[in-house]
């Protein structure tokens, strides 16, 4: 199966829901599997498609990575996890950070906000 392009969409804003069908899409997308190489020791991002209002990345985080705190700003986006288990922890404004697991081809979205 071969995924379609983004940029046919037309679509400059997202919906949460939007945003998980098009990150399910492409997990779908077996293809993909040849880009990955496993034996990495550190996170990889390799860019799948994009327009001006969208970026799709496949990801990969080796077991036991991490990204460290970071922030998002205004950005909005979703995932799917296709194998294994991701571990996320958040926090936001000021209060304690949350925990939750993902595990595979289970899609969530995230509608990040800045804390500044």
């Amino acid at each position: 199966m071969s995924t379609p392009s983004v940029s046919s969409l037309g679509i400059r804003d997202f919906t949460s829901d939007q945003l998980i069908r098009i990150a399910r899409l492409f997990a779908s997308d077996d293809s993909h599997a040849g880009q990955v190489d496993l034996s990495v020791t550190e996170r990889q991002r390799i860019p799948l498609d994009s327009t001006a209002h969208l970026e799709v990345w496949l990801m990969v985080w080796p077991v036991g990575s991490s990204t460290g705190w970071h922030d998002h700003g205004q950005a909005a986006g979703a995932y799917v996890v296709v194998t294994g288990e991701l571990i996320e922890e958040s926090r936001r404004g000021g209060r304690p950070p949350t925990c939750c697991s993902i595990r595979a081809m289970s899609g969530h979205s995230a509608r990040a906000t800045s804390t500044t």
